[in-house]
């Protein structure tokens, strides 16, 4: 990787630069770390010059975002923007990469660090999601996340509800919680519908390990019913 790497310890930090301000001043900037998270992606996957034809593309007066500062909205979407111009990606395609690049199994990334505590399988991981924005906020004060609200319909299938947040919410945790599913080993599939008014919506179909071994134990049995 060519850009400085992200690491950030689960120690609260306050920065003096933003923690002044008012959560209503501030609804409308784009905290730093989520632009890093996009220089980081693009330099480590598709290298440094890469991600200075997007800096430019973008008309962004630098191309090293501090991860402590807060920026405008109009600045990171000409970032994204440019970005899924440059890669040939759909915006949703382009966070849903990056949520997938931080949740990787690198410890590096302070997010996956984060991640680990939800839970010791990806069903307690998917149930403790609601917490994630607390839990964000005990290692950067003043970074918000969406608020998550898990919806299970029964035990194969839920929708996670991400309430708020940019516009590339969606694609981004569709990602994360892919990446997850990788890491706990479970059999998912997730879609990502787009948005309902402010909320992303992704419909999650996960089996547990006793219903994989149910059903392959139905299926054999089927086999040798048809042998008979």
């Amino acid at each position: 990787m060519t850009g400085p790497t992200l690491s950030i310890s689960l120690l609260r930090i306050v920065n003096p630069a933003t923690a002044s301000k008012h959560k209503s001043e501030r609804k409308f900037d784009v905290h730093g770390l989520k632009i890093r998270a996009l220089q980081n992606f693009i330099c480590a996957t598709y290298g440094q010059e890469c991600w200075q034809r997007i800096v430019r593309a973008a008309g962004a007066d630098c191309a090293d975002f501090n991860p402590f500062e807060v920026y405008s909205t109009a600045v990171a979407n000409k970032l994204v923007k440019a970005a899924t111009e440059v890669l040939s990606k759909s915006e949703c395609d382009l966070a849903e990469d990056v949520g997938i690049y931080l949740a990787s199994r690198d410890d590096r990334h302070a997010i996956y660090r984060l991640l680990r505590f939800g839970g010791s399988n990806f069903l307690e991981f998917l149930r403790s999601l609601d917490d994630l924005p607390a839990r964000a906020q005990l290692a950067v004060n003043d970074f918000e996340l969406p608020r998550l609200d898990l919806a299970e319909h029964d035990t194969e299938a839920m929708t996670l509800i991400v309430r708020g947040g940019e516009r590339w919410m969606g694609g981004f945790f569709c990602g994360l919680v892919r990446a997850m599913a990788d890491h706990f080993g479970a059999l998912a599939t997730l879609e990502n519908l787009g948005r309902d008014g402010n909320a992303h919506v992704i419909k999650i179909h996960h089996l547990t390990e006793n219903q994989i071994q149910t059903r392959q134990l139905k299926s054999m049995n089927r086999l040798d019913t048809h042998d008979d």
